[in-house]
Order: C-alpha cells, then sequence, then structure tokens
C-alpha cells in the first residue's frame, strides 16, 4: 500500500492508518520453509498499544488468523496487492 493507494482507495477502514504500523513482518520466508507464524503473529499483535497497527505481508490471505484476531477483539484488513502478495493489518 502506498500513499496513492490510500487516498484512492475508499475502502479502507478508517483506523488504518499508514503512520500508525509500528512493526511489520514478512511471513513470506517463514511459510516458505513450511513455518506457520500465527504464534508470533499472536505474540506481536499482543504487545500493540492502542491505535497501533502490526502489518503482515503473506503470499495468500490468512483468513484463518484474520479470524482469529478478529474474535479477540483487533481490528483486520487485508489487501491483495498482487497475485501473490497480500499486506494485512491488524490492531487493538
Amino acid at each position: 500500500i502506498n500513499g496513492t493507494d490510500v487516498a484512492e482507495n475508499s475502502d479502507l477502514p478508517n483506523w488504518l492508518k499508514l503512520d500508525n504500523i509500528t512493526k511489520s513482518i514478512d511471513a513470506r520466508p517463514l511459510l516458505a520453509r513450511g513455518e506457520h507464524p500465527v504464534q508470533l503473529i499472536m505474540s506481536e499483535s499482543s504487545l500493540l498499544n492502542d491505535g497501533e497497527i502490526l502489518e503482515m505481508i503473506t503470499p495468500f490471505k490468512p483468513s484463518p488468523l484474520l479470524d482469529m484476531l478478529s474474535q479477540n477483539g483487533y481490528k483486520t484488513f487485508s489487501i491483495q496487492e498482487s497475485v501473490d502478495l497480500f499486506k494485512n493489518y491488524f490492531s487493538k
């Protein structure tokens, strides 16, 4: 996501402010090794302060993880930037 995308995409939630991203995790290398980033994301998301955003980059939309975080009270949003590039955002 870049500044142009945000300005042009009215579908983005109003809580998703790029200046509030405090950590970005590229999960693609983990997934390529057969590792699952669920525990890492759960741990990192628990450290977020109100309004802070965690970004996770994946080659697919991680729907089960998004659902799990949403059920735990987190705001979640995923955007597909290309065929195998998704940026996923989590906030308290």
